[in-house]
């Protein structure tokens, strides 16, 4: 695999999981949040199991050799966030990124109650 494939590999998984995430923000039907974000989740991991890969590594390690200086600074910035999260283990990830979805919905519902109850005391005064 070469930078070019690892890039767009990468960024499938970016785009669908900030569609997801979008989705899940605005219109998405509340009742699928448990499955959306086991989805999300998995994709989560397939994406740092991709980015935290041996071939993700040759990768970026060899386009920090590239010509290109937009390709060579990429590879180093990847490169620099990769070695902050290797050695992070696989299913703590998913389980981390499965929490913080969780907990957006569960803020989501705390500021629905609150509006609510700030709108009820407008009307009781």
């Amino acid at each position: 695999m070469n930078f070019s494939e690892l890039n767009n590999k990468l960024n499938a998984y970016s785009l669908a999981l900030t569609t997801m995430s979008f989705d899940a923000q605005t219109i998405a039907p509340k009742m699928g949040d448990s499955y959306r974000n086991n989805v999300m989740s998995f994709l989560s991991g397939e994406y740092f199991s991709l980015f935290t890969s041996h071939e993700a590594y040759v990768a970026l390690t060899d386009a920090l050799l590239s010509e290109d200086p937009i390709i060579a600074k990429s590879a180093a910035q990847m490169l620099e966030s990769l070695n902050k999260i290797k050695d992070i283990p696989y299913d703590e990830y998913v389980a981390f990124e499965n929490l913080k979805l969780a907990s957006h919905n569960v803020w989501a519902i705390a500021v629905k109650i609150r509006t609510i109850v700030l709108l009820l005391r407008t009307r009781m005064n």
